[in-house]
Formats: structure tokens, C-alpha cells, sequence
């Protein structure tokens, strides 16, 4: 991954959604962007140290989440 100074804060710029997730503590998707529903959910899971999710669009299936392992919080519209 890259690192930026661009911002006041830490920016890192990663190649693939997996690597942007791994051992990552929370993921949270603010996009209603439909390739997160084509993206290997049970891989991401795997490859994270914690599994909460907050989804901000609700465009996952919460069940499908939840029996992947997640704890899944369906928020916003």
C-alpha cells in the first residue's frame, strides 16, 4: 500500500478491497456501491482481526452477513 502526507492525518491507499480489510477492527461502507456485493465476504471476514461491519447504505443481505460471522449493523437508507 502507499502512505500519504497529503493529510493531516494518516492516509493509506491500498490496490484491493482485501487488502484494505485485512486485520482491520471495523469496516465501514458509506457507499451504495454496487462491487461490494460482489466482493468474497467470507475471505474478508477470514482475513479480519475483528468482525463488525456497519454497513451505511444497507445494501448487503444482514443475513448473509450474520452466517458469515460478522456482527452486522445496517444503518442509514
Amino acid at each position: 500500500h502507499l502512505s500519504s502526507t497529503r493529510y493531516d492525518i494518516p492516509v493509506n491507499v491500498y490496490d484491493s478491497f482485501e487488502e484494505c480489510t485485512r486485520d482491520t477492527d471495523v469496516i465501514i461502507l458509506s457507499l451504495e456501491d454496487k462491487r461490494f456485493l460482489n466482493e468474497d465476504w467470507k475471505n474478508v471476514h477470514s482475513e479480519t482481526s475483528n468482525i463488525i461491519l456497519f454497513d451505511g447504505k444497507n445494501i448487503l443481505n444482514r443475513d448473509e452477513m450474520e452466517d458469515i460471522g460478522f456482527e452486522y449493523f445496517g444503518v442509514g437508507v
